[in-house]
């Protein structure tokens, strides 16, 4: 029998995957009082950071957490480090803002037009969009992809890359930005070419505009998301792996707009390119577990087996190998052992056949070799380097100093844990990543404001912190239900 049998037939929610599930579901939501199934030991608690921390979901589920009584909270050192780190993300995600602001003005300044995709557009979606972490930037330039990388190269001086089939890559003040000249890879699978069609016909139609600076860009139309979204989630799941941050993503994307979707039209292309029982599988978990209003989602088909072996797989993999750093063999023999260890995802998602997709993507790395050996420019590698070392930064550091630990509430407490965890880790990505904790360390150079400083503290508290009261994103226009 094979093993994912075996986890067909033992589907049970272990207590830590449970107790994240319900934090992020209340996170996510709002929710005043987070219900816990019963009480949960220290040791359980410190598997639910490690465990939010490697599904990239770790400041959305410390936004339900603090609401908790202080008898049900983790242990107090536990919720510092837990403070900590959500006040990590929050500066990455300022940073990243204030990049996103000066190449928007950039663009702008040469008549082009942005639009936002993916990560940095949903989290203005989210309560507070500063706890949804992402490590790259998406931009569609509406055609005009191949003048602004030369603008970039000449007039900003930034190496462009093209070493990805469907978008370029440059690194702009430390933050990666991929600018697509297509929705999907059009070399991965043949069936992303039609696609791709209904997308470009979908991103014609009026989309939200996000308010960056002082001027907006635009945000995809509901339907184009409705089927970017899906499509990016089931090729992560097929290829390498989903996290819950993904279904938040979907989660946050259908309560905003999901009654402006055309659904019939949306599922009949899910239905074509059968990935229909996947994206029913993850509408349901959606709404059963992550608590999204039905009336927001459209009907899907019940599939209880599917929908708890996929959520099993997105909280602990089968393959959860990481891809080789260096060499050329090693990477290529990583990916063919992923592959045939993921066929089974690839038979749910896609219409292609298996033997026709492996062709294929052989085909693809012969054009562009380097998309084998350069993992961290990959369609994946990126995203998945950068949740990589965000999970090694929070939970393969000590613990603080018996002083921090105490908690004594005083600034020194918190400078104390954050110089702990970020000295004893220095493994992260290259330093001009804002994921890597080098990076980290030189933005915290400069003071931040008192309050902001305080705001750990008061978090670990229970106090009300500001990045709980105030949305740390801008205005949005067009979004919502």
């Amino acid at each position: 029998m094979s093993e994912r049998k075996v986890r067909q037939r033992n589907l049970h929610a272990e207590l830590p995957d449970e107790v994240l599930l319900r934090l992020l579901a209340a996170g996510l939501r709002g929710e005043p009082h987070p219900v816990l199934p019963g009480t949960v030991p220290p040791e359980t608690w410190l598997e639910v950071f490690r465990l939010s921390a490697a599904q990239g979901v770790l400041a959305l589920a410390y936004d339900a957490l603090r609401r908790l009584p202080a008898a049900q909270q983790p242990p107090r050192e536990l919720m510092l480090r837990w403070a900590v780190n959500t006040d990590r993300i929050e500066r990455q995600f300022a940073h990243r803002q204030r990049a996103l602001e000066d190449l928007a003005a950039f663009y702008a300044s040469h008549g082009i037009r942005l639009m936002l995709l993916k990560g940095a557009g949903l989290a203005a979606l989210y309560p507070v969009p500063a706890h949804r972490p992402c490590g790259d930037i998406d931009i569609w330039l509406y055609g005009r992809q191949r003048e602004a990388d030369r603008l970039v190269r000449e007039e900003l001086r930034i190496a462009v890359s093209n070493d990805v089939h469907h978008h370029t890559i440059f690194s702009y003040k430390g933050v990666m930005i991929e600018n697509h000249f297509d929705f999907l890879n059009l070399w991965s699978h043949r069936s992303n070419r039609e696609l791709e069609r209904h997308l470009h016909r979908f991103a014609e139609k009026e989309g939200g505009r996000l308010a960056v600076g002082d001027r907006e860009v635009a945000l995809p139309p509901p339907d184009f998301n409705a089927l970017f979204l899906m499509r990016h989630m089931a090729v992560h799941f097929a290829a390498v792996e989903i996290g819950l941050r993904h279904l938040a993503d979907w989660a946050m994307f259908l309560e905003a707009d999901g009654r402006k979707v055309d659904w019939p039209t949306i599922r009949a292309i899910y239905k074509e390119q059968n990935m229909d029982r996947f994206a029913d599988a993850a509408t349901a978990i959606c709404v059963e577990r992550l608590g999204v209003n039905p009336d927001r989602a459209y009907d899907y088909t019940q599939d209880e087996v599917l929908q708890n072996e996929l959520l099993n797989e997105t909280l602990h993999p089968l393959f959860s190998e990481k891809h080789p750093d260096r060499g050329i063999a090693a990477p290529a023999l990583f990916k063919l052992r992923r592959w045939w260890a993921n066929r089974w995802k690839h038979r749910l998602v896609y219409k292609d056949s298996l033997a026709g997709s492996f062709l294929w993507l052989c085909w693809a790395h012969l054009i562009r070799p380097r998309s084998i050996i350069k993992q961290a420019e990959g369609a994946f590698g990126q995203e998945e380097a950068n949740r990589g070392a965000h999970y090694r930064f929070v939970c393969r550091t000590p613990p603080a100093g018996r002083a921090a630990a105490k908690l004594t509430g005083t600034a020194a407490a918190v400078q104390q844990q954050r110089k702990t965890l970020h000295d004893n880790d220095c493994t992260g990505a290259e330093a001009g990543n804002p994921e890597s904790p080098r990076h980290s360390r030189r933005l915290r150079q400069a003071k931040p404001p008192p309050d902001r400083r305080a705001a750990a503290i008061h978090a670990a508290t229970g106090t009300e912190s500001r990045s709980s009261r105030q949305p740390t994103g801008k205005a949005i226009k067009g979004i919502g239900g």
